[in-house]
């Protein structure tokens, strides 16, 4: 019963932790650690006396180290995530977000009204040069 209960409790903890983890998506260098060390946690675990039961079974033993690795890959993927979204968390500008019309090629007709439009559009990586217009202040 002792060896039932461990399994199915460290079964929903590393339920827990795969849906954690997938939702907040980590980076895979932090995969990486989150498994050796949760490997790590669970062999420590397991040589501890009140787990000798669970360590006999080979069923027991990597079900707890499951738990582990899943407990501490959620944790290190809430902590970077977590880190990483609040620098990006500033509002992104109309380009970035990608709510930009396309420029319509210089003296095609507009798709919109259906007439040509009194201006061109610059489109060159050089800053434009106005031609009748005084220059900025110096």
């Amino acid at each position: 019963m002792y060896l039932t209960l461990v399994v199915a409790l460290c079964a929903v903890v590393a339920l827990a932790g795969v849906v954690v983890t997938v939702v907040h998506e980590p980076p895979t260098w932090a995969v990486v650690v989150g498994t050796v060390v949760g490997f790590a946690l669970g062999t420590v675990l397991l040589r501890m006396p009140a787990l000798a039961d669970v360590a006999q079974s080979s069923i027991g033993s990597w079900s707890l180290r499951l738990g582990a690795f899943s407990a501490v890959e959620a944790l290190l993927s809430l902590a970077v995530t977590t880190r990483s979204r609040t620098a990006e968390s500033r509002p992104l500008s109309s380009a970035a977000a990608g709510n930009v019309r396309p420029v319509a090629t210089p003296g095609t007709h507009s798709r919109r009204t259906g007439r040509k439009p009194k201006y061109v559009q610059y489109e060159d990586f050089r800053p434009a040069r106005r031609e009748h217009a005084p220059d900025a202040a110096p």
